[in-house]
């Protein structure tokens, strides 16, 4: 036998393989298709999916309207309600009045709350009492050391 005659032989051998294994193949498929219904995606996933989507989507610009939006008028936020669009002017103004309140609840004495028992001191006083405290505690575990 000649090598163009061998590789004829081989060359159909294998043709009739491939063919043989595709045959094979859209059994399997037909098998699958009776099994389990047609390969196309189910109408029912395709809209679950979809759905899901929409109402992530949805949730998102919920949030975003909650926490983005301008709050009506009228409706209490927090400690800073009138607070909204100033001028520079007013800006630094109102922090001079924000920082000169500060300023004189760091530098005086009040009552937190009287039936507790909380007040509030300088800042100096209060570091004073807490070097005290601190002495204090400090002033036995040195006696016992040179005992």
């Amino acid at each position: 036998m000649s090598n163009a005659s061998s590789a004829n032989v081989i060359s159909s051998a294998s043709a009739a393989a491939a063919n043989a294994g595709s045959a094979v193949a859209t059994e399997h498929a037909d098998v699958a298709t009776a099994r389990h219904g047609p390969t196309s995606p189910c109408p029912i996933k395709g809209s679950a999916t979809l759905l899901a989507v929409v109402g992530c989507f949805a949730l998102f610009l919920l949030l975003v309207s909650l926490a983005y939006l301008p709050k009506k008028p009228g409706k209490e936020r927090g400690p800073y309600d009138e607070d909204g669009i100033r001028t520079p002017a007013e800006r630094l103004e109102k922090l001079a009045e924000l920082r000169a309140n500060e300023a004189a609840a760091a530098h005086s004495y009040a009552w937190l709350d009287q039936s507790a028992g909380q007040v509030q001191l300088p800042i100096e006083r209060a570091m004073e009492l807490i070097v005290q405290r601190h002495s204090a505690r400090q002033q036995p575990r040195a006696s016992d050391a040179q005992n």
